[in-house]
């Protein structure tokens, strides 16, 4: 079973709800999503798309607030959705860029953390066995 690693520098982004202007439909996001794209295609290399059910485990890590003492882990609960966040990601990382659909997945496991280190977006990406097994 394949697993691919992406780490995404820089604060988290979460999804925006697409633009209108009179009935045509536009994605707001798309310059940042070809910029991290070639973050993500710089991870993933020659390898091809991962295949059949996939597992996600994803953390995205925030800048910790100069007010806030923290321990070595520390949760953050008072920032972007963390369903907004995985929706960016994942449309981001589908179309063959890192697998085909994001419907392939079939379990995340998600959280969102401060660390001193500063802001960034690790994605494991992992194809599954039968879920049965």
């Amino acid at each position: 079973m394949r697993k691919l690693n992406i780490y995404i520098p820089g604060k988290p982004i979460s999804w925006a709800r697409p633009g209108q202007c009179r009935s045509v439909r536009y994605d707001t996001q798309r310059r940042i999503k070809n910029q991290l794209g070639s973050i993500i295609l710089h991870y993933k290399g020659n390898q091809l798309p991962l295949e059949g059910k996939i597992e996600l485990n994803a953390t995205f890590y925030f800048q910790k607030p100069k007010s806030r003492e923290i321990k070595d882990f520390d949760y953050c609960c008072n920032l972007s959705d963390l369903d907004n966040l995985l929706k960016f990601y994942l449309d981001l990382c589908q179309d063959n860029i890192c697998f085909g659909n994001d419907r392939q997945i079939c379990r995340i496991v998600a959280e969102k953390q401060y660390r001193q280190e500063g802001p960034g977006t690790l994605l494991v990406f992992s194809e599954i066995g039968d879920l049965d097994e």
